[in-house]
């Protein structure tokens, strides 16, 4: 396998082993609620307990819409939050954002549920977008965080539904805020959106940055990202490791949905119990093969021999090479 160039920064805009950084619960699950919860905060309300952090489901590959974080966290209150850091201008990311929400409601509420369980077994998902781009006229708002929510849209003027909601948070109004380090959300995103446009280390810019160095020593799950993102960053094998280890994370979650989906699918077209488990066997295989070939073009597109590709994720050389 390639190893990554230790001379670059490991910038949290646009590399995919942030991601893994994120999704490695143990050493980064206070992260995930700390920067979550720095959002949320301006709504005044808090998530609960981070218990799991995956790859975003439904998407076959991080890295194919140009996504460095793609990630799905879920609390222990049935809540959801799909933090993802797009820097290439995507107009789709809120119908993105509402096919995952629906996915989730559709696979935590059983279909035929009554009406008097719905609110207790619906979850509360929220999607939090960072932007390099603006999907709003600067001119008309200035305001770097941007709300997305089901409103009433005759006075008063009031949330109709608050099991679902956007954040957006738009970098190009961010940059040019008022500075306010005494707001969480603003350490954050400085933190992050500094070391990528200036190609420096997350730890560079902490250092050359007091307030952040408070910030650091105040917030557990700030420092505990700092923390795991200076681990990760110094050591090339490690980087390594977590890249190849998030590719395969997301190529095992997709093939289960794919291949469950299409299961399905097939079971009801025929209507017959044994249709669904033969559908199931062949989704799975079908949907395997499909994420498996994916993954190897989005890998093969990052600079990865195809011998490296074949390798990690155990095809044959000759259908990698055919991809080329």
């Amino acid at each position: 396998m390639a190893e990554f160039n230790p001379q670059e920064p490991l910038s949290p805009l646009a590399d995919p082993v942030i991601g893994a950084i994120f999704c490695d619960v143990e050493h980064a699950g206070a992260a995930v609620a700390s920067l979550a919860g720095a959002v949320f905060a301006k709504d005044d309300f808090s998530i609960g307990r981070i218990v799991s952090v995956t790859p975003q489901r439904y998407y076959k590959i991080p890295g194919e819409r140009g996504v460095c974080i793609d990630i799905e966290g879920r609390s222990d209150q049935n809540e959801y939050a799909i933090i993802e850091i797009q820097i290439n201008t995507d107009p789709s990311i809120l119908l993105r954002n509402l096919l995952g929400a629906s996915r989730i409601y559709a696979a935590k509420v059983p279909e035929g549920t009554h009406p008097r369980d719905l609110v207790k077994m619906t979850p509360k998902v929220l999607a939090i977008n960072i932007l390099d781009y603006s999907l709003r006229d600067t001119r008309q708002n200035k305001d770097y965080v941007q709300p997305v929510k089901l409103l009433y849209t005759k006075p008063p003027q009031e949330t109709a539904l608050t099991q679902f909601a956007i954040y957006n948070i738009e970098l190009p109004k961010f940059r040019e805020a008022a500075a306010d380090f005494g707001d969480k959300l603003y350490c954050w995103i400085y933190a992050l959106e500094k070391a990528h446009r200036e190609k420096k280390t997350v730890e560079e810019v902490i250092k050359m940055t007091p307030q952040l160095q408070g910030f650091a020593k105040e917030d557990e799950g700030f420092r505990q990202f700092c923390e795991q993102y200076h681990r990760v960053a110094s050591d090339p094998a490690t980087r390594n490791d977590y890249y190849w280890w998030w590719i395969d994370m997301a190529r095992k979650d997709a093939e289960i949905n794919y291949g469950v989906e299409k299961g399905h699918a097939k079971g009801l077209a025929e209507g017959r119990a044994e249709g669904l488990a033969e559908g199931r066997a062949e989704g799975l295989a079908e949907g395997r093969m499909e994420a498996t070939l994916e993954a190897a073009k989005a890998i093969l597109a990052l600079g990865h021999t195809p011998e490296e590709v074949a390798k990690a994720l155990q095809l044959p050389l000759a259908d990698v090479k055919a991809l080329q």
